[in-house]
């Protein structure tokens, strides 16, 4: 029976991990090269949802608390514990996501609103294709992070990102020349020959396979590892957050035990008036400057409000993570959390869960991912291709 090398038995492990995981990883580039569009392509499939008219003479956009009563008007029997406070541009309507309140029903989960007029634009249940294409990119974004199962689909693509996590790991190795070309001193550009070089020749020639499949993984390398781990960050928190705490320092949240408080002292407008006093005094204390408020939400299982605002600390101009935890009840602040420059943890998240989603750099970095994602597939289709040749 032969013994199988190291570095052999690493690359049959690779190779067949690489099978394995291909139908899961493809599902996710093609989707997910369609979300990096997300945003401009709710808009352009749903105007009737997202874009609204401007009226000509107004006293401008009503205030995201008086929307909020206006849409539990409209539908008595839902709940709301998320108000969204970032500024939209002016043609953009405001919209919330809802849940029913106990022993009732609702066939949809985001209410839609005109932000002047308070008029309902419409409703949807994110996901399902029955209520029509409004709901295909909500459709698409499940597909991508749960084959559309649910907590199971989290799960099973979670476990499928720490796989992949661990197996892009050895990739490097597997390129490296033999172990006696690596005595030789120029051995580096040995490596750039004979793993580095791509050549489009390479991609319409089947004995060339092996050339395309190593060097698009070699140069997709950082982007793949920060796709995988941030997947892990996604849908498999309690373990990634554990592995990440013990190799880099990370912030602390001090928040209530769990304890289902139904009404908390501190209605909203009174916690949202109370929330900007404490970010303003921890923006003092803290040395860094308020853009904009995103939103603010309640905690009921830990009777705690939670407010978050764009700040000079945060990596994205449009979303923000600088968010504070207070007592629903007295308001006493219980926790600061900022997304940059605290903890080493806490920066590298905010980085790689920000290239994930595409949200920095505008829309060249978008292009950037959806070409990722398209390169990723080649990836996949050369590595099934070359399998096929070694059989």
């Amino acid at each position: 029976m032969e013994v199988l090398s190291l570095r052999s038995f690493i690359l049959v492990m690779h190779r067949y991990v690489g099978l394995s995981l291909s139908a899961f990883i493809i599902i996710a580039a093609i989707t997910g090269s369609i979300l990096a569009f997300n945003d401009e392509l709710e808009h352009l499939i749903s105007p009737e949802l997202f874009i609204v008219d401007v009226p000509k003479s107004t006293k401008g956009k009503l205030d995201p608390l008086v929307l909020r009563e206006l849409i539990h008007t409209a539908y008595p029997d839902i709940q709301t514990d998320y108000i969204p406070l970032r500024p939209k541009a002016k043609n953009e309507s405001f919209y919330m996501s809802v849940f029913p309140k106990e022993h009732t029903k609702i066939d949809f989960d985001q209410v839609f609103i005109n932000p002047y007029t308070g008029i309902i634009l419409g409703t949807r249940m994110r996901g399902d294709l029955t209520q029509g294409k409004k709901n295909i990119m909500p459709f698409i974004y499940k597909m991508h992070y749960s084959l559309l199962l649910g907590d199971i689909g989290e799960l099973i693509f979670g476990i499928i990102a720490l796989i992949w996590t661990l197996d892009l790991l050895i990739v490097p190795y597997i390129t490296l020349p033999k172990k006696s070309f690596r005595k030789h001193k120029l051995w580096l550009i040995n490596w750039w020959q004979y793993a580095w070089r791509i050549k489009i020749s390479h991609f319409f020639s089947i004995k060339k396979f092996i050339h395309t499949h190593r060097s698009i993984g070699l140069w997709l390398w950082p982007m793949l590892f920060i796709f995988a781990w941030s997947s892990v960050y996604f849908n498999l928190g309690h373990i990634y957050k554990p592995i990440m705490h013990s190799v880099f320092t990370y912030q602390v949240s001090n928040m209530h035990p769990k304890a289902e408080i139904k009404h908390p002292k501190l209605n909203f407008q009174q916690a949202l008036e109370h929330a900007r006093i404490l970010m303003k005094d921890q923006a003092k204390k803290h040395h860094f400057l308020i853009h904009y408020e995103d939103f603010i939400g309640y905690f009921p299982e830990r009777n705690v409000y939670e407010y978050f605002v764009n700040s000079t600390l945060d990596i994205l101009k449009d979303e923000g993570k600088t968010r504070i935890y207070f007592d629903a009840n007295d308001g006493t602040l219980l926790s600061l959390r900022i997304p940059t420059t605290k903890a080493s943890s806490d920066t590298i998240t905010s980085w790689i869960t920000a290239i994930h989603m595409a949200a920095i750099g505008g829309i060249w970095f978008q292009v950037f991912i959806a070409l990722t994602g398209i390169m990723i597939i080649i990836l996949i289709f050369t590595g099934i291709l070359l399998w096929l040749k070694k059989r």
